[in-house]
């Protein structure tokens, strides 16, 4: 390969880009940066000029995958309400999951967690969460900082769970029209909850 294809541009953004795309069919345990190089179309060593390995490469996707999931959340509507707002961040959160399961499976595996050379992916992770106990909090489902981030905590772990679930066919079983929409899920929480 020749080694002047490495000149097109922001080749960091590429390669997260690429690894993104990589990730709709593949395990991330089976990336690797010779194949995110590949895709990209510059020489295997060209990464490692941004990239000192494969954890960090899957950090900075993971980091992008919790910022277009923040952007999801804020797109959300609350015109009719904080309890409609809640219920939509659960629906954005399912779509998110169900079209990139394994962006999803980078962005909470326990791979990244024990690395704690990140900061960018905790930075990002928190504008997410943050967004969820907004949310929380305009819905009334929490009335203190406190309660807001417990409320936060409780539906992201049942919207996650669900749209994993989902995602990787555990209700195969099951005809679609009988499982519940994410909506649902944000209710029947909000009543367990209180």
């Amino acid at each position: 390969m020749p080694q002047n294809r490495y000149h097109h541009g922001s080749l960091r953004v590429a390669l997260i880009d690429a690894t993104r795309r990589l990730l709709l069919d593949r395990d991330p345990e089976s990336l690797s940066l010779r194949q995110a190089a590949r895709e990209v179309g510059v020489s295997a060593n060209a990464p490692y000029r941004h990239f000192e390995d494969k954890d960090a490469l899957l950090a900075a996707v993971a980091a992008e995958g919790f910022r277009a999931l923040t952007e999801r959340f804020r797109g959300t509507s609350s015109d009719n309400g904080g309890k409609r707002r809640l219920e939509a961040i659960g629906e954005a959160y399912c779509e998110f999951a169900t079209k990139e399961p394994g962006l999803v499976r980078v962005m909470f595996g326990p791979r990244l967690r024990a690395v704690a050379r990140h900061p960018g992916l905790d930075e990002a992770e928190r504008e997410a969460f943050a967004e969820l106990v907004q949310a929380a909090e305009e819905s009334g489902a929490a009335t203190t900082p406190e309660e807001g981030i417990r409320t936060a905590v409780g539906l992201w772990s049942v919207i996650h769970g669900f749209a994993t679930l989902r995602a990787d066919g555990a209700f195969g079983f099951l005809d679609p029209w009988m499982l519940p929409a994410p909506a649902d899920l944000v209710r029947y929480f909000r009543r367990g909850s209180t």
